[in-house]
Formats: structure tokens, sequence, C-alpha cells
């Protein structure tokens, strides 16, 4: 997993593999997209920025705890950027400070909040404020030394309800576990 501020895969994929893999675990079919080395560079660098950016005018709102902001901010790139890749969408370089909506929109207009799992078959959580974000779905991602793992999505109507609300102690969120998600079949590039 990812320790260090700079994300570098301890092997790279073979370039004769193909580029999406569909497996099973977990009782799901996810999807691995890998990354080249360049696209690794820059999306740290995207992270960097944005991070810096983003902590000059507002105050850190960290979900994982044992990341610090530079971190997540990476995660959050490298895993929007993979999501962006398989589902042909356009990836947002700007680092400008902007108010948190969607990660992603789709050809149809509709928006994407990418959530990241730092633990191998961990759930998809979100605080509870992204109630009130403009966000159709959410995508749940896990990252692996060589690639980023779509694990699945749900759509925002189904995810923030009261019944996924808890609150271990660090405030409200909402939680799933992944055998809740829809995995990428059929017409995920619309």
């Amino acid at each position: 997993m990812l320790t260090q501020q700079v994300w570098t895969p301890k092997c790279r994929c073979r370039l004769s593999s193909p580029p999406f893999n569909m497996r099973e675990k977990y009782n799901q079919e996810y999807v691995d997209v890998p990354l080249t080395a360049t696209e690794i560079m820059i999306c740290n660098y995207i992270g960097k920025l944005r991070n810096h950016i983003t902590s000059q005018h507002a105050q850190d709102r960290k979900q994982d705890k044992s990341l610090d902001g530079v971190q997540i901010s990476i995660h959050g790139v490298i895993t929007e950027y993979a999501v962006s890749k398989f589902l042909k969408l356009p990836f947002d370089l700007n680092c400008d400070f902007r108010k948190f909506g969607a990660d992603l929109i789709t050809r149809k207009g509709k928006t994407i909040d990418v959530k990241c799992t730092s633990k191998i078959g961990g759930n998809l959580n979100a605080v509870v404020w992204s109630g009130t974000k403009p966000v159709d779905a959410f995508v749940l991602t896990e990252i692996h030394n060589t690639c980023v793992r779509i694990v699945g999505w749900i759509n925002s109507k189904d995810f923030l309800i009261k019944e996924n609300l808890f609150d271990v102690g660090n405030g409200e969120y909402y939680s799933v576990r992944q055998s809740e998600l829809i995995p990428f079949e059929g017409n995920y590039h619309e």
C-alpha cells in the first residue's frame, strides 16, 4: 500500500497484457486499471499541487487519519484519473481552488464522486456532508502496487440514506460493503 507521498509501483504491468482485467473477489467483479510510470508521476504532481492550493484556502477534511493531506490528495488524483481513463471521460487537470463537487462528469451529464479505500476489501465510505454535494453516483477504488482497482459503483440516492449512516467516534459517515456495489458491465461508459 502507499505509505509515501510519491506513489511508484513495485513492478511494471506487462504491455502485452490486456489493459483492463475483470476478476471475481469478495463475490464481486472488479476492473484493474494499470498506470504507466509517466501517468503516476503526473498524478503525483497534480495531487501535490491541488493539496498545496487547497490548503491555503480551506481546512483539511481528512477521512483517513492514517494518511496526511498530501497523500490523500495524491490518492484522489490517481483514482480519479484511473476511473476517467477506464470510462474514457475527460480528466480535469485544474488545480485552482474549488468547492468540492463531482470528480467526473459523464457524456450524458451524470456526476461521479470517486472514493478510494486503502484496505483491500474495504467499504465505500463518505463523510456526512457528501449528502450536500451534487453527485449522481459514487465509485469505489482500491490502490494497488501496479494498478488502481475499480471495485464498483452505487447511485447517490441508494448510498446517502439513513440506513447507511455510522459513527465510530469521528463523526457520522455513510458506508456500504463492496458486495452492495454494482460492478461495471453493460453501458458503463454512459
